[in-house]
């Protein structure tokens, strides 16, 4: 296979937060990328998705596919992330095909390691509190023994809280912003918690970085941190600095003060000089491309 014909990206996941900045910033490169719809490729039948690699070709996959939804029912909770988060990364990693794939980036989640007093390292123990974080864990084992045992090039990217413009508004800061733009009422609870704050363009160039030296025997899973610690209840204060105005919010008391925050040394040894974006800064930037500020 020469360099001219590995330029075949799936993306699974495409119309969500991270992947559509991803496929932003790989339209700008010299690749045929697939997004498909969910009615294009259905993650939950095997002969389906195996279907469809069969007719893409696909010479790297990035899955960024995973359920996003929360229901109070906790049983319909349970079997929505089983279904979604869980069941959707294997399936599709069980249907690669290994001559053709050239490396798999499938993408976890800070979640995975659930509350912390300190940083996270990847041989840390894994302790997910939350059902998307149980579900994110399970995938990632299962997920990684199948890579390995049919020698499958693949890397398990564990990004932390990832901030910019379009954020979900589900999210803290998407939150805020959505209701900045709306001019509606803010009522937040942040406690004391910590959040270990990732910039998208960070990430963005990171994923591309990899996606770019695919002949690179990675295998391993990675967390992907710029190690910006910060406390919930100080941002508020930065945005309202930001957009030089007093923001009214509504505080609500919130008895669960749990910190997430992952240590990044092993991305530094394969990226020794990458520059994080400054929460601070980052932050401007997303007022900014939000046209909340000039």
């Amino acid at each position: 296979m020469t360099n001219k014909t590995i330029n075949r990206i799936l993306i699974v996941g495409g119309s969500g937060f991270i992947g559509q900045h991803l496929i932003k910033e790989l339209k700008k490169k010299k690749f045929k990328i697939y997004i498909p719809k969910k009615k294009e490729l259905n993650l939950r039948n095997k002969k389906l998705i195996i279907k469809y690699l069969n007719e893409v070709k696909p010479n790297i996959i990035v899955n960024l596919a995973s359920s996003t939804k929360f229901f109070k029912d906790k049983i319909k909770d349970k079997n929505n992330h089983h279904n979604n988060t869980f069941m959707s990364a294997i399936n599709l990693a069980k249907c690669i095909d290994c001559k053709i794939t050239k490396l798999a980036i499938f993408f976890g989640s800070i979640e995975e390691y659930g509350n912390c007093k300190f940083a996270k390292k990847e041989n840390s123990k894994f302790k997910p509190s939350s059902i998307y974080g149980k579900n994110k864990r399970k995938a990632c084992l299962e997920a990684v023994r199948n890579f390995k045992r049919r020698n499958i090039n693949y890397l398990w990217l564990r990004p932390s809280l990832v901030y910019g413009d379009n954020d979900n508004n589900d999210r803290y800061i998407g939150y805020i912003v959505e209701k900045i733009k709306k001019n509606k009422k803010i009522i937040i609870k942040p406690g004391k918690q910590v959040r270990d704050y990732l910039f998208i363009d960070d990430l963005i160039k990171i994923t591309v970085f990899f996606i770019k030296n695919f002949k690179t025997k990675f295998n391993f899973s990675l967390n992907i941190s710029s190690k910006n610690f910060v406390n919930l209840d100080q941002i508020p204060n930065k945005i309202s600095k930001l957009i030089k105005k007093p923001i009214k919010f509504t505080i609500l008391k919130n008895t669960k003060c749990s910190n997430k925050m992952q240590n990044n040394t092993r991305l530094l040894k394969v990226l020794p000089k990458f520059n994080f974006t400054n929460f601070d800064d980052g932050l401007k930037k997303t007022l900014i491309r939000e046209k909340i500020i000039d």
